[in-house]
């Protein structure tokens, strides 16, 4: 408990865990202190399987849960009439709030507040996902090689594709990124010459738990 503070910076360098989603070190240290009667070794041992599927739920399961309240409350919005609206856009400006992106971006039409991969679509990503066996909710580059190549993109884009897909840069696709990174074979198979894709991920592909990295 005396090196808490290097304990803190060892596990998100190890997990990529911002510092700032610790705890004050301090209050932490009292608190495990009084409950394990100053004994560290008192403390719970870790579960790894009760961590996996936590994991899961923070990376998978809350964004579409967040994602789909965010419709439901804008279906609602748009539900009402007339000025007592005020998310309602003016006339003549049917524009705000909509992606711009470009061609092979291609999420125009999608709000920014939205995420550009649909429910449906996203079930289809996450169950191959799934199939080909994460680890703490991550598929590392080995893992998803053979289900990039079968896409037939050449090598210097699928290498841009997998920059562009690991959103946090930890190196891994959890299930959202593996979206993205199918989202965005798709996107260069239709693209004019069939392999271009955005320099930039634009807004509306990345999911709203990660806008923070990148917007």
């Amino acid at each position: 408990l005396v090196n808490l503070e290097e304990e803190y910076q060892a596990i998100a360098r190890k997990n990529s865990v911002p510092l700032a989603d610790f705890p004050r070190p301090e209050t932490f240290r009292k608190a495990l202190l009084k409950h394990t009667n100053n004994d560290v070794s008192n403390f719970p041992p870790l579960n790894p399987r009760m961590l996996a599927e936590l994991n899961e739920i923070l990376s998978s399961y809350i964004p579409r849960l967040q994602s789909q309240h965010t419709k439901r409350m804008m279906q609602k919005g748009n539900m009402l009439d007339g000025d007592d609206n005020p998310f309602q856009p003016q006339k003549g400006n049917s524009d705000v709030g909509k992606s711009t992106n470009g061609a092979n971006g291609s999420t125009t039409g999608v709000a920014e507040h939205e995420w550009a991969i649909d429910d449906h679509s996203f079930k289809q990503y996450e169950t191959e996902f799934q199939q080909l066996g994460p680890t703490h909710g991550k598929l590392s580059g080995a893992q998803v090689r053979t289900t990039l190549a079968a896409s037939k993109l050449p090598v210097t884009v699928l290498r841009k594709l997998w920059d562009l897909a690991d959103i946090d840069g930890d190196g891994c696709l959890d299930a959202m990124e593996f979206a993205v990174a199918k989202h965005l074979i798709f996107l260069a198979q239709t693209s004019e010459d069939g392999r271009t894709l955005p320099d930039k991920l634009p807004k509306t592909l990345v999911p709203l738990n990660k806008r923070h990295l990148k917007y």
